[in-house]
């Protein structure tokens, strides 16, 4: 869909998530720290850095997408996961308020048929796709 309309609907259908994860973040903003910007050409968020940096620090988790917002431990996570983390902004933008069930159910579906439930996951699949050469992993 294209247009204002199509841009309206790809930022309220995933915004009960994205409110979520802005509730969610609140006690991170209040611990101070915390460093924000819009990313051009998206209606993504990205914040990283205080309290929830440090709590993504102590877990395997670098970076998280929650609806239109990404979180990171640190600036250079950021950099580092931007293009991972905004295919999963699409995903939420295509699939809105079924996202985190189709990515559960695909995580499953992934362990079932013999895979890695995070490394199989189709939409991790997709999301590595768009990372740096580098970056990817197997």
């Amino acid at each position: 869909m294209k247009g204002a309309g199509g841009r309206l609907l790809r930022l309220a259908w995933p915004l009960p998530w994205t409110l979520a994860g802005l509730l969610l973040a609140l006690p991170a903003l209040l611990g101070g720290g915390w460093q924000w910007r819009r990313v051009d050409g998206t209606g993504a968020l990205c914040a990283h850095g205080g309290l929830s940096g440090r709590i993504l620090a102590r877990s395997w988790i670098g970076a998280i997408t929650i609806g239109h917002l990404v979180l990171a431990r640190d600036s250079a996570t950021l950099e580092r996961t931007l293009a991972h983390e905004l295919v999963h902004v699409r995903q939420f933008e295509r699939w809105g308020l079924l996202f985190p069930l189709l990515y559960l159910w695909a995580s499953w579906e992934a362990w079932r048929h013999g895979g890695r439930a995070y490394w199989d996951n189709r939409y991790e699949v997709e999301a590595r796709m768009a990372e740096p050469a580098r970056s990817v992993r197997h």
